[in-house]
């Protein structure tokens, strides 16, 4: 996309644990919801992180 296009970055987490040390990661709806609705409206989308690299989705998420 070029010249006036929008363009929207989805920020997610690279924590693994919460309190405890219970699994988390970033929650697949969360992400997957505004993804479609801004892509489907043709803006740019793109998912970043603090830390970069891999970022683990929370495996409770994954089925929904």
């Amino acid at each position: 996309m070029q010249g006036n296009s929008k363009k929207v970055v989805i920020v997610i987490t690279n924590d693994n644990t919460v309190l405890h040390g219970n699994p988390t990661g970033w929650y697949v709806p969360e992400v997957g919801h505004p993804w479609d609705v801004f892509t489907k409206a043709n803006v740019e989308m793109a998912c970043a992180s603090i830390n970069g690299g891999y970022c683990k989705p929370d495996a409770g998420s994954l089925n929904e």
